[in-house]
């Protein structure tokens, strides 16, 4: 969860981890320990030829095994010790890769749009018509939005990884914190991306209207044209992006989506025995 040192689990932990390897397999036990009801637990995962930090792999197995090296059955008490270990490595390792990407877009630069958009008002709004006075108002508000879910979604990602920075051992509590900070940023990019879908059409008549009203003279408005334009074409999205859009929203919130991969794809791979 993070690049300090966690201690190595017991040797019998590792003892019965092999026990459960199958040929051509490999196995990764996972840093830092779960404690879960007093009780200290390890999560170890298989896969068919090498195991990979950043999950890049052919799945064969979890196993979770007590800090004495006993393999408990598979109560539902173990299923919420691996749901516990896979959501929240998982959790942080999307945190610090993609949401650390999604973060680093500067503010800034929703703040200049918001700038254009004002001069584009204090120079045209009382001569446009309603119908790109509206579609004025609805580039601002999106602006505004992008601006703002952009500072939620910095805020998420770095409570996370301070989080995840000081963690030694992985509770039910710390688990639902990285959740929280999780989707958190997955609300506010979804609000970011249906605030720039749903006003595509209103973006396009403002600049098909300013296109027409800018005298082909005036320099330094074809400048600002030009760089709305940018903007523009950096809130487009193109017809597999939209799918997308429309698949994740489809499979409902992301708590409900996990909860389903992890019965229908991860815990048939438990090699914990049945009770």
């Amino acid at each position: 969860m993070s690049k300090k040192k966690f201690p190595d689990p017991p040797p019998e932990v590792e003892e019965t981890v092999k026990q459960y390897v199958r040929k051509g397999e490999d196995y990764h036990i996972f840093r830092p320990a779960i404690k879960f009801n007093d009780v200290l637990y390890h999560y170890c995962k298989f896969a068919k030829g090498k195991t990979r930090s950043d999950g890049d792999e052919e799945l064969s197995g979890f196993l979770i095994v007590r800090d004495d090296g006993v393999v408990p059955p598979k109560t539902e008490e173990v299923i919420s010790i691996l749901r516990l270990g896979l959501h929240t490595n998982t959790m942080t390792f999307d945190i610090a890769v993609t949401g650390r990407e999604w973060a680093s877009l500067p503010i800034q630069m929703w703040e200049k749009l918001m700038s254009l958009l004002r001069k584009v008002g204090q120079a045209f709004q009382s001569e446009m018509p309603e119908e790109i006075r509206e579609a004025l108002s609805v580039f601002k508000e999106t602006a505004e939005t992008m601006s703002r879910e952009q500072k939620l979604l910095q805020e998420h990602v770095s409570k996370a990884m301070k989080l995840a920075g000081e963690v030694t051992i992985v509770t039910p509590e710390i688990g639902q914190k990285i959740a929280d900070h999780f989707d958190g940023l997955l609300e506010a990019k979804r609000n970011q991306h249906m605030a720039m879908l749903n006003s595509t059409q209103d973006r396009t008549k403002l600049l098909n209207y300013l296109a027409r009203r800018i005298p082909f003279w005036h320099l330094r408005w074809w400048w600002i044209y030009l760089q709305l334009r940018k903007y523009h074409k950096l809130m487009t999205f193109t017809k597999e992006e939209i799918k997308d859009l429309q698949t994740a929203e489809e499979e409902g919130p992301p708590k409900r989506a996990r909860e389903n991969t992890f019965r229908k794809e991860m815990l048939p791979l438990l090699r914990n025995p049945s009770p």
